[in-house]
């Protein structure tokens, strides 16, 4: 990682090219990568490729987004009913960025998110 992010996403995408079986700490490397090239558009493509993501995988594409923008992009592309999860980071991302006016919408989608969660037993 680091400088060597263009290493790393050689790799990656060589083992893509074998159809070898990819972690979930191989995202994240790949998802690192991405976050240091600047790359979101590619990482949130890879990102959407990961089977069954992990807090730690999640993270990582979040750091890759850059920007409150491209977090809400993920965050809408992730899946029509979102995470608990992703719906506070990207409710971060956009505090962080003193964009307060457009926490409504997220706001109203993390409560339904909770009261999904309420619903089913999970919390």
């Amino acid at each position: 990682r680091g400088e060597e992010w263009e290493h790393s996403l050689s790799l990656f995408q060589e083992l893509k090219c074998l159809n070898a079986m990819l972690t979930l700490p191989s995202y994240v490397e790949a998802l690192g990568s991405f976050h240091q090239a600047q790359r979101w558009e590619a990482a949130l493509q890879t990102f959407l490729e990961v089977p069954k993501p992990d807090l730690q995988v999640l993270g990582a594409a979040f750091r890759a987004a850059g920007s409150w923008q491209q977090a809400l992009c993920f965050l809408n592309t992730y899946s029509a009913e979102s995470d608990t999860i992703c719906t506070l980071l990207t409710l971060a991302a956009v505090d962080q960025a003193g964009q307060g006016h457009r926490l409504t919408e997220l706001t109203r989608r993390l409560r339904r998110d909770l009261l999904r969660c309420v619903r089913a037993g999970e919390l």
